[in-house]
């Protein structure tokens, strides 16, 4: 945990203080003159770049307690800026506390303003911070911080006075009521034995109550509770020279028994409270009370290069964690892959192991694999033309005339392979045909034949053939009927033949016939048993 420095400035003199983990270290004390003011640029010059929490315990600090209406953000900081000017001459160090709201009328806000009246005894310590560049926290007031020590005093009342002593011979007095601070006072002490001390707390309490009474906030028959804090001889002579009233009871405080409180580390025997407000202020950081941002600018830079270094520790921690999971991940596969390799090689040389027990034989295992699939392929592929010739008769049975000289028949999974050396491309189509299926196994036929009798009558042979084209593309399974040849070629490409010369009874045709008979098992299949 770093070094939190709290500068507690009094009237004459600046005291620093070191605290680290809930101990406080050796004090330094600088008077308010120009060697204090050298020797505390001296020892900033050391140790600049510690962060520092100024608490203030002087005379010159007002109370003032009214009412704003009750309002809002921006509009709130306006209304108090400018009810702080109207209260108090100098306005720069001024403090608002917001102490619960009128119970009548339009319910105004009940705030007590704080001021330190002389910022020109503030102003040459604040001067040597500003020029070494200190990360300054704020600016805080001593009695406002006592409110925060009265919760660890036992046995407080409704109607409280706090009365502690500091290291300079001061006597601070705050008086509470219902818990909330309304005023405080600082009064200066001359250095006197412990029993003329007791005389003279005693006669500043009495002091301050008719002060409270003529301020109407203790009426003279309230009583009011007196807590002293204090340790040894202090004690001993305020409770032997004290006697309580029906309107004053005392109570006497061990300052070890409210450091134990507080959770102070280590042995405290001091007479004086400072220690404990410091303890208090560097432990709690409260938010700031009069300090101005132009005087708090290096604690808001030190405050945002801690947390670029908190980001940048984060970030190199994510990525060390990532490049950790990272490492493992591949230490993993890296492993896999070993196993891998190691069952690889185990599983090779059982195959070598087994191969030798084989008979020798001049085939390579590669080749028999190659015949083992094509055999496959073959026995996959295997068919008879009796769908076929179920579907020719079929269609010649609608036409007697046609008589069936020859028949070329294949298998392919093309629907327009070659037919016996024909190109089909050549092909006259007389029925459409459907779009290939690429995993379709196909039975192709060329179908040659005549007309007979044949009269001389083309036009009936022709519309004979064709009709057969039509019955046999209207069958199931057929994928295209394409006339080849007509009794009489009809087309373009040939001369018109035949004449009174020519023989008649003779017309001869030619069909092609795609039929699909199943599907052909896929790659993938054709490969296992």
């Amino acid at each position: 945990m770093a070094i939190r420095r709290v500068f507690l400035l009094s009237g004459s003199q600046l005291t620093v203080y070191h605290w680290r983990a809930g101990a406080l270290g050796g004090a330094q004390v600088f008077a308010a003159d120009e060697d204090g003011l050298t020797q505390f640029s001296t020892y900033l010059d050391s140790m600049p770049s510690e962060p520092a929490w100024m608490l203030v315990d002087i005379v010159e600090e007002e109370f003032r307690e009214d009412t704003v209406p009750h309002v809002y953000a921006t509009d709130r900081r306006v209304l108090l800026r400018t009810k702080a000017h109207r209260l108090f001459r100098d306005a720069r160090y001024t403090h608002a506390l917001f102490q619960g709201r009128e119970t009548e009328g339009r319910r105004d806000d009940r705030v007590l303003f704080t001021a330190l009246i002389r910022p020109d005894l503030l102003a040459p310590w604040l001067g040597q911070v500003a020029r070494h560049k200190v990360p300054l926290a704020g600016i805080y007031s001593l009695s406002i911080l006592s409110e925060r020590l009265l919760k660890h005093v036992p046995g407080t009342a409704t109607r409280a006075l706090l009365v502690t002593l500091s290291g300079n011979g001061g006597l601070r007095q705050t008086f509470f009521r219902d818990g909330q601070i309304k005023l405080s006072r600082l009064a200066i002490m001359p250095d006197l034995g412990s029993g003329q001390r007791a005389a003279l707390i005693l006669a500043e309490v009495e002091k301050i109550r008719r002060y409270l009474n003529s301020l109407r906030l203790l009426s003279r028959e309230t009583p009011l509770d007196v807590h002293v804090l204090g340790h040894g001889s202090v004690i001993a002579d305020l409770a032997r020279t004290t006697s309580d009233t029906v309107v004053t009871r005392h109570h006497f405080v061990d300052t070890a028994t409210v450091a134990r409180a507080i959770g102070f580390k280590g042995v405290y025997d001091s007479p004086d409270a400072d220690a404990l407000f410091v303890h208090l202020l560097a432990r709690q950081q409260p938010r700031n009370f009069y300090a101005r941002p132009e005087e708090t600018r290096y604690f808001s830079l030190y405050r945002a290069r801690r947390g670029i270094k908190a980001a940048s520790v984060l970030i190199f921690l994510a990525s060390l964690g990532w490049s950790g999971y990272q490492m493992v991940n591949g230490a993993i596969a890296e492993q896999d892959a070993r196993t891998l390799a190691h069952k690889v090689d185990f599983y090779e040389r059982i195959y070598r192991e087994a191969r030798g027990q084989l008979p020798k034989t001049k085939v390579e295992p590669i080749d028999l694999q190659r015949t083992v699939e094509a055999v496959r392929t073959l026995a996959a592929r295997r068919t008879t033309p009796a769908a076929m010739m179920e579907a020719i008769s079929e269609g010649l049975g609608a036409y007697p005339s046609l008589k069936l000289a020859r028949l070329e028949w294949r298998v392919s999974d093309d629907p327009d392979a070659p037919i016996a050396g024909t190109n089909p491309i050549r092909f006259e189509t007389r029925t459409p045909a459907a779009t290939p299926d690429k995993d379709a196994l196909y039975q192709l036929a060329l179908i040659e034949g005549e007309v007979q009798p044949f009269d001389g009558n083309y036009r009936a042979a022709i519309e004979a053939v064709n009709g057969l084209a039509v019955r046999l593309a209207a069958l199931k399974d057929v994928s295209a009927v394409r006339v080849v040849e007509l009794p009489l070629d009809l087309s373009s490409r040939k001369n018109l033949s035949g004449g009174t010369g020519g023989r008649i009874g003779e017309a001869r045709f030619k069909l092609r016939l795609a039929l699909r008979v199943r599907h052909a098992p896929s790659v993938a299949n054709r490969g296992r048993g």
